[in-house]
């Protein structure tokens, strides 16, 4: 069987080093000053994402809550549409009745008009 080959040994990795941050060559109240500025910006911030998280999760419960609406009101309107089909059919029925009566007596009081 042949030797898988192991990676190369020895090797160094080439990454250059890390520039210099401005907070390096600050002093040390300095730097406590800095950290009291973003430990106040980190809360303001926490309090904001909250509130747009908030927003986010109303926004979401109003467009559930319509959309379920909108549903039940096409529900509502296919009914109705039903229903005006079925009274429409009922109503042309009931005019080929009243038609077939009008013919009807028409017929009969020709027929008693000649007698």
């Amino acid at each position: 069987m042949a030797k898988k080959k192991k990676g190369k040994k020895g090797k160094k990795s080439n990454e250059p080093p890390e520039p210099p941050s401005e907070f390096d060559n600050m002093p040390a109240e300095a730097l406590e000053a800095r950290i009291k500025e973003m430990t106040i910006d980190l809360n303001k911030l926490q309090i904001e994402r909250n509130y747009m998280q908030l927003e986010r999760d109303t926004i979401s419960t109003f467009y559930d809550i319509t959309r379920k609406e909108v549903k039940e009101l096409d529900l509502e309107i296919m009914a109705k549409d039903r229903e005006m089909e079925t009274m429409e059919e009922n109503h042309q029925v009931e005019i080929k009745v009243y038609i077939q009566k009008v013919k009807h007596l028409e017929f009969e009081h020709k027929t008693n008009s000649k007698k």
